[in-house]
């Protein structure tokens, strides 16, 4: 016969409790059972109510055994007369003291008898029952066998057993379990929960999942109350724990921390003081309650501070319990920021700054805390980064913002684009004389950076421009200083590139190495640095960073002519850090993507990238700039010249007016002279493209290329002008790397030779126009080249809406219809026309019949010679003044 019970988890269980389950045996005569219930009955009526609940273990056995004891042993023997009994009790550590009183008696007087007792316990276990450990180990017939965890041998072969016999399981299965079988099966069945597919190659890896994380649960909950609160004063002092540390934490005695310790590391779940798997220390906190955990952890905390220990250390405890009553809390969270970001890891230097921000009361000391919030977000979310500067900014203008602070804030936004704002802050500044408060506009990502200022010299006279921002700070000089030399300009970057690692103090001299390289236009140098950096900034987990190299990468590639890796680095910088187009940043590489769509003759893609919402701060940054050029171009290949034209300028204008007119980040005027040339103005054109070439060395091969085919574009084909213009535009280009400019330039030149009468030469322009052009991915362009070496006016009309706005300017050189034979209305009517209007909307318009305005466009069309709306795009070369 069998009888079984176990101890109970409760720390103090009633009385007599593990006997008791004796009386649920099957097999108990019924005889029996009445005899064992009524000793167990008046066991604990008699000797509770004389020893008042046992007060202790000791009490308990010094009392000796009573009539309950004795009637218990007159029923086991009882039993044992009809056939041999074994008795197995499991968890004799969590066994009431009066039932262990009741065993010993029993095994003591019927040592005779035919009985086997049974007992296991965890290890280390014996001092909680010294009394009974004791009794036991004077009997002669008592023998202990110890049972350890299994081997990592043995358990590969339980794991491949349970999973099947072709499974090879990894070193991991016994590192996450040491060996305890209930941890191994509990990983086994979360591998079969997940439904892991049969027939992997290779080792097979464990899966940590719930039934893990109940079985360690489980296994700590047996070790006892000890036990208990040892794995939640290790889960607390996450990796930093010691035996002093968890007995002064715990208030627990050494010797007792040592016992549970050695407990825990018996079940296989705690190894060198610390747990076996992170998701352990997160379900043992989970288990403890919120202000368990957090009262812990100020503990820890208060403790660590007191220990002198490493100051990430106790910020990690502060932040869990989110805790700054401690007059040292704010100093020693601006420290573990600092060593945060040192160990790469900007996420938790942001939390500790955070948090310092809330345990300070002085305004002034808040705002700062501010400014260095965002220096650091910057690594991880340029938008966040900028909201971050709206409290500086306002400290600032209430006069509480520390002088010292008052450069870092206009360096921050610079680097923002906010380049109005910056200057306004320098010059409320009273400490502008200070080189190290006079920061220059660096990193603007990927919009495209102005190392300098535009010297007063070329600058254009209206509208009025202030000052250019003053001299470049320690570390940036040598970037800028060889302004006139190109090839000196470009050794100082690509040596800055190489000797300078990406941190935090190098990052702006390294962009603006960067930048050097694209606006001197050498993207086969910038290219490779550029990719580089984005793996570094991976790497060094700031994907802030990565997302600005990214769009710096996309603004290469579209420099290059490369219009489908521009439209995925685009993509890769807006992807990178989610909801991060709350900030002017989204301005860069959303305009590049959207050149790269017009290019591609993709105006549908363009117009709903267009019509996406963008912030309000994006039009007072330069990101703003770059994203009117963008919007502009779009406007001039869908036939609205005068919305691009007023683009253009406007962007012009603003960089004016912030003092950052670069010719090469912002090409403005050639812009607005290829609107004015299809709008028909071809003076005013020629006055920007002069100034544009006037510029000298301050503008790079590209631009200077481009505005040469623009100047060549509007002059007699006939003329030799025209075709030098044209030969040294593509020389300019292919010396830049510009194919898709390149091919725009070399159609021109075959429409120049095909004018002079030189067929072959042309039609060889012409293919390796082409051939270029397919290969940048422009097929609207493709098309244009082709229609403009075309005489049959058909194939005009076959020409899709994409490549007509590119007609025009290969066209250029091409006999254009006298802009005299519309009248003035014919002119509104025409110019309402190609900006889109339906006739009734341009009825409505004008206040005329829907009737007249069929009657003006029946006009246009039989003077310009041409047969519909579509050819009015390309053909249209006036323009009057709408009222």
């Amino acid at each position: 016969m069998v009888l079984r019970a176990h101890g109970s988890l409760p720390e103090e269980p009633a009385p007599l409790d593990t006997l008791r389950q004796f009386l649920d045996s099957p097999s108990l005569p019924e005889g029996s059972a009445v005899r064992l219930r009524r000793a167990l009955f008046h066991g604990a009526m008699l000797d509770t109510v004389a020893d008042k609940g046992l007060v202790g273990a000791a009490a308990g056995m010094a009392t000796g055994p009573g009539r309950g004891a004795r009637e218990f042993c007159a029923a086991l023997l009882e039993l044992v007369m009809r056939k041999p009994l074994l008795i197995c009790v499991d968890e004799l550590q969590s066994v009431d003291r009066v039932s262990l009183q009741y065993l010993l008696h029993a095994v003591v007087k019927l040592d005779s008898a035919r009985l086997m007792v049974a007992f296991s316990q965890d290890q280390g276990d014996d001092y909680r029952n010294p009394l009974f450990s004791a009794g036991m180990m004077r009997l002669p017939y008592f023998r202990r066998q110890r049972f350890g965890v299994l081997s990592a041998s043995d358990s590969e072969h339980v794991v491949s057993s349970l999973l099947g016999a072709g499974v090879r399981p990894s070193s991991e299965w016994y590192a996450l379990t040491g060996g305890n079988p209930l941890l191994l099966q509990a990983l086994v069945d979360d591998m079969l929960a997940a439904a892991v597919p049969e027939g992997q190659e290779g080792e097979t890896a464990p899966i940590v999942g719930d039934i893990f994380l109940q079985a360690v649960l489980f296994c700590i909950q047996r070790s006892g109350l000890p036990a208990v609160n040892l794995s939640q004063g290790v889960a607390v002092l996450n990796g930093s724990a010691t035996v002093s540390r968890l007995a002064e934490l715990l208030e627990m005695a050494p010797s007792a921390v040592s016992r549970a310790l050695k407990a825990l590391e018996g079940t296989g779940v705690v190894r060198n003081l610390d747990f076996r798997h992170p998701r352990i220390r997160a379900g043992i906190r989970e288990h403890m309650g919120s202000e368990t955990c957090r009262a812990m952890h100020r503990r820890a905390a208060s403790l660590l501070h007191r220990e002198g220990a490493p100051s990430l250390q106790i910020a990690q405890q502060l932040l869990a319990a989110q805790s700054t009553d401690e007059w040292w809390a704010a100093p020693v969270l601006q420290s573990a920021a600092e060593q945060a970001l040192a160990e790469d890891n900007p996420r938790l230097a942001v939390a500790c700054l955070d948090l310092a921000y809330e345990a300070c009361r002085d305004e002034g000391i808040r705002a700062g805390n501010r400014l260095t919030a965002s220096a650091v977000m910057w690594r991880l979310n340029p938008a966040a980064s900028e909201q971050l500067l709206e409290e500086p900014l306002a400290a600032l203008h209430n006069g509480v913002l520390p002088s010292a602070r008052v450069g870092e804030l206009a360096r921050l936004l610079f680097s923002h684009g906010r380049v109005g704002e910056g200057r306004e802050v320098l010059e409320r500044s009273s400490t502008t004389d200070d080189p190290g408060t006079r920061p220059l506009l660096t990193h603007v990502g990927g919009s495209g950076s102005w190392l300098h200022a535009t010297p007063a010299a070329v600058a254009d006279p209206e509208p009025a421009k202030p000052e250019a921002l003053p001299g470049a700070p320690p570390g940036l000089l040598d970037l800028a200083g060889a302004e006139d030399d190109e090839q000196a300009r470009i050794t100082v970057a690509d040596h800055a590139l190489e000797t300078l690692p990406l941190a935090d103090a190098a990052f702006d001299t390294v962009v603006n190495a960067l930048n050097s390289l694209v606006y001197a236009d050498r993207p086969d140098l910038a290219a490779p640095w550029c990719e580089e950096l984005m793996e570094e900034a991976a790497r060094r987990r700031s994907p802030g960073w990565r997302a600005l190299f990214a769009s710096k990468r996309a603004e290469i590639a579209f420099r290059q002519g490369s219009l489908t890796e521009t439209e995925e680095y685009a993509l890769l910088a807006q992807n990178i850090v989610p909801g991060w187009d709350g900030g002017a940043f989204i301005g860069g590489p959303l305009a590049f993507q959207i050149m790269a769509y017009t290019a591609m003759g993709r105006h549908d893609a363009a117009a709903q990238r267009l019509s996406r919402p963008v912030p309000e701060a994006l039009y007072k940054s330069v990101y703003g700039l770059v994203y009117r050029r963008a919007r502009g171009h779009h406007y001039l290949a869908t036939g609205r010249p005068h919305a691009a034209l007023g683009e253009f300028l406007l962007a012009g204008q603003l960089a004016q007016r912030w003092g950052v007119d670069q010719p090469e980040p912002l090409p403005w005027r050639v812009d607005a002279a290829e609107a004015w040339l299809r709008l028909g103005e071809p003076q005013r054109a020629d006055t920007l493209i002069a100034k544009q070439l006037a510029l000298g060395g301050l503008s790079a091969p590209r631009t200077r290329g481009i505005a040469m085919r623009l100047r060549a574009a509007h002059g007699d084909p006939k003329d030799k002008e025209s075709l030098l213009l044209f030969t040294r535009s593509v020389r300019e280009l292919q010396r830049c790397g510009d194919r898709l400019e390149m091919s725009r330039a070399l159609a021109g030149l075959g429409q120049v030779y095909r004018k002079q009468g030189q067929a072959g030469r042309a039609k060889s322009l012409l293919a390796s126009a082409r051939r270029i052009a397919k290969e940048c991915g422009a097929e609207g362009l493709c098309v244009s080249i082709s229609l403009a070496f075309d005489d049959r006016q058909e194939t005009v009309e076959q020409a899709p809406r994409d490549g007509m706005a590119q007609l025009l300017s290969l066209r250029g050189a091409e006999k254009r219809p006298s802009s005299g034979k519309l009248s003035k209305s014919e002119y509104r009517v025409a110019e309402l026309a190609v900006d889109g209007y339906t006739n009734r909307e341009i009825a409505s318009h004008l206040f005329i019949t829907v009737s007249t305005v069929e009657q003006h466009l029946t006009r246009i069309y039989r003077k310009l010679n041409i047969r519909s709306r579509k050819e009015l795009p390309s053909m249209l070369v006036g323009r009057s003044d709408i009222a």
